[in-house]
């Protein structure tokens, strides 16, 4: 089960991802958000991207600007820890589309402690 701290390292983390996003600097900053060695796995594009810069370019390119994705907000989420060092969270994310409407998706993120003691995105799934 989840404690209150590890529920603030997960909002605090998605905060700062979302701020990223909506500053549309995605390319720029999002790669602050993710170890050197994460890997992000899209179902939709059946694409696998590894580090940081790859990720933020992915997001920049695809999610911004092919499907315009705008604002995500987090609709529901479950947070579990998993070992000291370890935070896995589950949910679904909803954003607006700048073409109008909205799109929904469901996520995993597992979150990991580096050797500076901060918390970063290992592994992230949509």
């Amino acid at each position: 089960m989840a404690s209150q701290a590890d529920l603030e390292i997960v909002a605090q983390g998605n905060k700062k991802w979302m701020e990223v996003f909506a500053s549309e600097k995605i390319s720029q900053g999002l790669g602050d958000c993710y170890h050197h060695d994460a890997q992000l796995t899209h179902f939709g594009t059946f694409g696998a991207f590894h580090g940081p810069q790859p990720i933020a370019d992915f997001f920049q390119n695809f999610l911004h600007g092919q499907v315009g994705a705008r604002n995500p907000v987090l609709t529901s989420h479950v947070v579990q820890r998993i070992d000291e060092n370890t935070i896995y969270e589950l949910g679904k994310v909803k954003a607006s589309l700048a073409a109008g409407g909205e799109i929904e998706a469901p996520y995993t993120v597992v979150w990991t402690k580096g050797s500076n003691n901060e918390y970063k995105i290992k592994y992230d799934t949509f």
